[in-house]
């Protein structure tokens, strides 16, 4: 008994080794930085139905993206601190969406994946209801630098936007 519980544990792990082997992408560590973690607000940009597509490697171009927020009792940072920028980047999807109490469901984090010159963040979106007024809202991950050629944007299973190398090829479309 105890050799066939052997054999079957090491068919399993020579599986387990040849899916690994043969994966395309993969599996990237991030941290995710939820619009709550820092007192800012997403900048407006257009046609507001599009989405919002962003790589930040410095601390200007987040100032650029993620406005300081004026807001009373409350004392959180604009940003992640200087030495931050060197050794990460910051890859965000934004979206004009509905405003809403509950925003927690707004966007969810399906993966970020590394893999033949791509980074691939892919989320999940679903939009609130109509109400009164919109709002810009987030989903962002740092990641680790350096950054691949190109980083796609994949939301509920279907590309978005693709941006590329070059220092004018971080944010689509522009914001203003």
């Amino acid at each position: 008994m105890a050799l066939g519980c052997a054999r079957w544990l090491k068919a399993c792990c020579l599986l387990a080794l040849l899916c690994i082997s043969f994966a395309p992408c993969a599996a990237e560590r991030v941290v995710q930085i939820r619009p709550g973690d820092y007192q800012v607000f997403l900048t407006h940009w257009t046609p507001d139905g599009a989405p919002l597509c962003a790589v930040m490697q410095t601390e200007a171009q987040w100032s650029r993206v993620l406005h300081p927020a004026a807001v009373m009792w409350r004392n959180k940072h604009f940003a992640p601190p200087a030495n931050f920028w060197k050794d990460h980047a910051v890859v965000l999807l934004g979206r004009s969406v509905f405003g809403t109490n509950n925003t927690r469901h707004v966007f969810r984090l399906e993966s970020v994946t590394r893999g033949s010159g791509t980074l691939t963040l892919a989320v999940h979106f679903e939009p609130p209801h109509a109400s009164s007024y919109k709002m810009g809202w987030f989903i962002a991950v740092a990641v680790n630098k350096p950054l691949p050629q190109q980083i796609a944007f994949v939301e509920n299973g279907a590309l978005l936007c693709t941006l590329g190398p070059g220092p004018a090829r971080w944010l689509s479309p522009v914001a203003h």
